[in-house]
């Protein structure tokens, strides 16, 4: 019966950790996802204002 006691203790942790374990793997990936989409704005945000700048400077150097 201690022994039965102990593994159904033991069990109801290894759940609890295994469940906590997903929660933080799902924040995580939720967590990555916006540092990726706020990269990916960023990155393109930086291209747009390079390429604006290289247009500006090939029509000065047209001239």
């Amino acid at each position: 019966s201690k022994v039965f006691g102990v593994r159904s203790s033991l069990a109801v942790t290894i759940a609890k950790s295994f469940d906590l374990s997903i929660k933080t793997q799902n924040e995580i990936t939720t967590s990555c996802r916006f540092i990726g989409q706020r990269s990916q704005n960023y990155v393109a945000k930086v291209f747009a204002t390079q390429s604006s700048k290289a247009t500006n400077l090939q029509t000065l150097t047209d001239d």
